[in-house]
This record gives structure tokens, C-alpha cells and sequence, in this order.
């Protein structure tokens, strides 16, 4: 086996454990089933990948990376949903709050990525001198990508909404769990934005997703196995709703992402 198909399926072995156990544990927690659905979606989107290296046929590898797609297009719904319930003790009034983007979250990326085949990525059969296969976005592709960065971008914003009304005690039990699921959706904001710059996928790319799910899962069974409890209460106020650092920082990103690519062409 290569290292990427090493890191795929380990790191989807890692989500298949949490997913386990966070289901034993979950009770009737609206946060903890949709960490389960998240965790089961990367480990299916992880394993594809793992077959997708580990493939020989260019057909066989552009089929098994499509089957990643489609997984990855649940991503955003259900962790939307977990960072809108976790650790809130207004669940449920955030999730009436953001029922529509909820509802687009789930519909829009598994709607292009199963109605629209064409906007997955395809493996690109040239003659261009590259270390490995890489795989072409069309305009569907770009916008299937453009709706994954912006639901990671609210994602991250919910966290850290959680993480600042947090104090004391509970800010220590949350802050491994949600430096985990940080960490997860920084990676794939970085891979995702590539992605829709250069309108290509790389296997390259894929195993850093892997990496940042084994360091994501680290970080949780951290927070899991120091014992703490799976539901704790946070209720952040209107003045943490009004300010986020997440927002700044990915705009200052993408604009030096946009500077870049700018001064390169």
C-alpha cells in the first residue's frame, strides 16, 4: 500500500470508531446524532478515496472518486446541524432559526452531486507532465465546491460562537472536541479553495484531507476518553452572535488567494 491509501483508510477507520461511540452515547442529543451521521460521511468519503488509490484502471479511479463525492456532499448538513446543537443549551431554537440554510445544506450539494453527475470531479486524460492523475472541475463542479467552502466557513463560525460563550469548566471539556472539528473543515477550506482556483482535484490534496480527519479524530478521542460528557450547555449571547473572527480571517484568505492567483496568471 502507498501512504494515501494508508492515510485514507486509517483515518476512515478513526471516524468509524467515533461514530460508534458517540451512538452508544448519544441518547435523544440532536448534536451527538449529527456528529454520528458527520463522522459515518467521512469514513465512507475516506474509504472511497482509499479505493480510488489503490485502484489500477484510470475508469476504476475516476469511479471510486466520484463515489467520494457524492459522500462528501452530505458533509455539510450534517455539521451544520452539530455545530448549530453542540454544547447549546438553545438547540433547538438555532435549529428553527437556521432551518432554511439547514434544508440547503442537505438538498443543494447531494442534489448536484447525484442529479448532476457532471458536476464531479473527472479524471482528466492529457498528455500534461504531472506527478499524478488529477481530476477537472466544470462550472457545476466549481459551484458543488463554492457551496462545501461556504458551509465550512458557517461551521467554523458556529464554533467559535460555542467556544467564546464558553467559560470555566465547560469551555475545557468542549475545547478538544471543537479544536477537532476545527481543524477538520480549516484543511478543507484550504483544499477546497485550490480546488476551485486551479478547477482541479488532486490525490495530493485527498490525502491532506486524510491527514487533517486523523488529527480531527485525535483531538476528539482526546476529548472523549478524558470522560467528559457528550451534551453540555453554552448559550451565547447576541453580542458573540454579532462578531466572529472565522469571518475575517477567510476573508483576508481568500483575498490573498485571489491576489496570488492574480500576480501568477
Amino acid at each position: 500500500m502507498q501512504t494515501a491509501e494508508i492515510l485514507a483508510f486509517l483515518s476512515a477507520m478513526g471516524a468509524g470508531v467515533l461514530a460508534l461511540i458517540a451512538a452508544l452515547r448519544a441518547g435523544r442529543s440532536i448534536a451527538m446524532w449529527a456528529f454520528v451521521g458527520g463522522m459515518l460521511t467521512l469514513a465512507a468519503e475516506r474509504a472511497f478515496c482509499g479505493f480510488a488509490s489503490y485502484a489500477g484502471a484510470p475508469e476504476r479511479l475516476n469511479q471510486w472518486l466520484q463515489y467520494s463525492g457524492i459522500a462528501a456532499a452530505f458533509l455539510p448538513g450534517f455539521w451544520l446541524l452539530f455545530s448549530l446543537t453542540y454544547a447549546r443549551e438553545n438547540a433547538r431554537e438555532c435549529v428553527t432559526r437556521w432551518r432554511g440554510v439547514l434544508v440547503i445544506a442537505f438538498v443543494l450539494p447531494v442534489g448536484l452531486s447525484v442529479i448532476f453527475p457532471q458536476s464531479l470531479p473527472a479524471l482528466a486524460y492529457d498528455n500534461r507532465p504531472v506527478p499524478a492523475p488529477h481530476f477537472i472541475l466544470s462550472g457545476l463542479g466549481t459551484l458543488r465546491y463554492l457551496v462545501l467552502l461556504g458551509s465550512a466557513i458557517l461551521i467554523l463560525m458556529n464554533l467559535e460562537r460555542s467556544f467564546r460563550a464558553s467559560v470555566g469548566l465547560i469551555r475545557w471539556r468542549i475545547k478538544f472536541m471543537l479544536m477537532g472539528v476545527a481543524v477538520l473543515f480549516v484543511i478543507r477550506i484550504f483544499t477546497g479553495s485550490q480546488a476551485v482556483l486551479y478547477r482541479e482535484v488532486t490525490l495530493t490534496m485527498e490525502s491532506l484531507n486524510s491527514c487533517g480527519l486523523l488529527v480531527a479524530a485525535l483531538l476528539i478521542f482526546r476529548s472523549i476518553f478524558r470522560n467528559e460528557p457528550l451534551a453540555l450547555n453554552v448559550h451565547p449571547s447576541q453580542s458573540v452572535l454579532q462578531g466572529t473572527v472565522t469571518v475575517v480571517l477567510a476573508g483576508i484568505y481568500f483575498f490573498a488567494v485571489g491576489i496570488l492567483a492574480t500576480l501568477v496568471t
